[in-house]
């Protein structure tokens, strides 16, 4: 998809990203997946103040391509500790 637009001088849409990745996981998965999309933020997260701080300095330094920013953050915990909650969180926060 990129060679092609960058081939063609043409612009690539998010959207147009968005949704090969959304063809390429149900096919994937054989339609056994599906993607989900959330409105969450940080602020909707309830607790946590630590983990919170640290994801809104982590988050910064990857906007400002802080040399010092991680290249990917692993997130340990037993079931129930929001983990896949703030994954899409970091990630909108970040940019991406």
């Amino acid at each position: 998809m990129l060679r092609e637009a960058k081939a063609q001088n043409l612009p690539l849409r998010r959207n147009q990203v968005l949704e090969a990745k959304v063809t390429a996981i149900l096919h994937a998965s054989e339609g056994t997946l599906s993607v989900k999309t959330t409105n969450l933020t940080i602020d909707d997260v309830v607790g946590l103040e630590t983990v919170k701080r640290f994801f809104i300095n982590i988050a910064k330094k990857l906007r400002d391509s802080d040399p010092s920013s991680p290249r990917a953050v692993l997130m340990v915990g037993p079931p129930g500790t929001s983990k896949s909650t703030f994954a899409p969180i970091l990630a909108k926060m970040c940019g991406f």
